[in-house]
C-alpha cells in the first residue's frame, strides 16, 4: 500500500516553513479533488499535468530517491494503469466533454 498522507492536503507553511521557498507550483490530492467536483479538468492530460506536478514538486523537495517522491510515483503509475485499462471510456467521455479538443487530437 503506497503511503500517500503527505499528499493528501496542501502543505502548512507553518509545519515545514521552507516548503514554498523551493516550490513554486503547489499540488495536492485535495486540491485536485475540488478540481474534479468542479469540473475543472477537460481531459486525462489536465488531471496526469497536477499529478505529475505533485511528483516533481516531491523530488524537488523531498529527493528523487526519498520514500515520499517513490510513493508520489507510484500514485501517477496506478493513475496511469487505471487510465489504460478504462481508454475507451475515457476517450468517450472526453470527447463528450470537450468535443472540438478531442478532434483536433486525432
Amino acid at each position: 500500500m503506497l503511503q500517500t498522507g503527505a499528499f493528501h492536503k496542501p502543505v502548512s507553511a507553518r509545519e515545514i516553513p521552507d516548503y514554498y521557498t523551493f516550490v513554486s507550483i503547489p499540488m495536492d490530492l485535495q486540491t485536485m479533488r475540488n478540481h474534479c467536483i468542479n469540473n475543472f479538468y477537460q481531459s486525462r492530460e489536465d488531471f496526469l499535468e497536477h499529478l505529475e506536478q505533485i511528483v516533481k514538486n516531491s523530488t524537488i523537495y523531498n529527493g528523487k530517491q526519498s520514500e515520499y517522491t517513490k510513493a508520489a510515483e507510484g500514485m501517477l503509475d496506478v493513475a496511469m494503469a487505471e487510465f489504460s485499462r478504462h481508454e475507451e471510456k475515457l476517450q468517450t467521455l472526453e470527447e463528450k466533454i470537450n468535443p472540438a479538443v478531442m478532434t483536433t487530437l486525432r
